[in-house]
């Protein structure tokens, strides 16, 4: 969608005629979204839904809308309902990891990142979260290399440079830890 009002305009003329449409509805949602026009993102995303609840597209939208309101357990049903439907699309399978992980299950964030990286291995974000769902489960060194994937295909991944300085200090290794944290802080200025 490099043109989302382009997009927006031309489904919405699709649908005037044929309103059925699951995978019009699907894809206007996401223009609309692309637009920050959400409530009529959700509205769209929920015909999708009900149209055809195996189409992932609808319920992958459904996801980014739970977990811009802040709803990460929302988000993880959703993104679980689109990963269900038998997609090997890697984003998928990282967002829904990515939601367990904000909504405090990074055991399952876990699979869901492990199912990501079979399908994409050079993901950067799904390295960076699962690297974050090991440290949140106490497994430090291997948090510590899933941060180091990260960073090697990233070099300024900050969220991964947080982790990996977090993960140090659960390790004891102070000094990489102090470089760490400061690499990713002054990311953030």
């Amino acid at each position: 969608l490099g043109k989302p009002a382009a997009a927006e305009a031309a489904l919405g003329r699709a649908l005037a005629s044929r309103p059925s449409d699951a995978w019009a509805r699907a894809w206007r949602a996401e223009a609309l979204l692309a637009l920050g026009r959400l409530d009529e993102a959700r509205v769209e995303a929920e015909k999708a839904v009900r149209l055809d609840p195996a189409y992932p597209r609808g319920w992958a939208v459904r996801g980014i809308l739970a977990r811009r309101r802040g709803d990460a357990r929302a988000a993880a049903r959703c993104f679980a309902r689109a990963v269900v439907a038998g997609t090997s699309a890697s984003w998928l399978h990282a967002w829904h990891g990515e939601a367990l992980l904000a909504a405090g299950d990074p055991r399952r964030a876990l699979s869901a990142l492990g199912r990501a990286l079979e399908l994409d291995g050079e993901f950067v974000d799904a390295w960076a979260w699962r690297g974050e769902a090991l440290r949140r489960l106490g497994r430090t060194l291997e948090a510590r290399g899933a941060y180091d994937e990260a960073l090697a295909r990233a070099p300024g991944h900050r969220l991964a440079r947080l982790g990996r300085g977090l993960a140090a200090i659960g390790g004891n290794d102070f000094r990489s830890s102090a470089m760490d944290l400061a690499a990713a802080g002054e990311g953030l200025r």
